[in-house]
């Protein structure tokens, strides 16, 4: 409200994403598109499901898999599709006929229903431009990149 009138109603996400003007701007106060990441959650800018593969198939389907991958990594699943590890190009460069030979470690991964700031600070720390969603069987659910996190923005 400004001086009796009400500028603008709207949800908290859409004050921060699109303010009416100058006085609302001034109000919800600086980096307003920073303060959206605790709004947003993980689901909404999900992005297509990463390729993968089991830790008992071949480095050649690995190669394969990641000439094709958008964003250069392939994630290893069991049987029941739970997350094992994942491949990337450096990965290649180790001896071995399968997987599971080459698979890296997982840093840390993060549910749908973590909040972009969550996805953010884990690319951060990991000092990657990605991160692995996981739904709550802890089965592979998507990624959320860099890009996509700007996209929403």
């Amino acid at each position: 409200m400004r001086e009796g009138n009400l500028v603008q109603f709207a949800s908290p996400d859409e004050l921060l994403s699109a303010p009416a003007d100058d006085f609302v701007v001034n109000l919800v106060g600086g980096n307003y598109s920073i303060k959206r990441l605790h709004l947003m959650r993980v689901e909404e800018v999900i992005d297509e499901k990463p390729y993968t593969a089991e830790s008992g198939d071949s480095v050649e389907k690995a190669k394969e898999l990641l000439d094709k991958s958008k964003v250069g990594l392939v994630i290893v699943v069991d049987e029941d599709k739970k997350i094992k590890g994942l491949v990337e190009p450096s990965s290649l460069k180790k001896p071995g006929e399968v997987i599971s030979d080459i698979m890296e470690e997982i840093q840390d991964t993060v549910t749908t229903e973590a909040t972009l700031n969550d996805a953010l600070s884990v690319m951060l720390t990991n000092g990657e431009g990605y991160v692995i969603v996981l739904d709550a069987e802890d089965r592979v659910d998507g990624i959320v990149t860099l890009n996509s996190l700007m996209e929403a923005l």
